[in-house]
């Protein structure tokens, strides 16, 4: 069984501490989308 499977055991198993808990996406904000458009700009245009 895959235990990074998302099913209602495994998330029984994960709040006894049998299995870890599942890894968090990361989270990108607009600003650091935003500061990571501008910064490629800036590059690619040598600003």
């Amino acid at each position: 069984q895959n235990p990074n499977e998302d099913t209602e055991w495994n998330d029984i198993l994960r709040a006894k501490g049998i299995i870890p808990e599942k890894p968090k996406e990361k989270e990108i904000t607009e600003d650091q989308i935003v500061d990571l458009l501008e910064s490629t700009i800036d590059k690619r245009t040598g600003r």
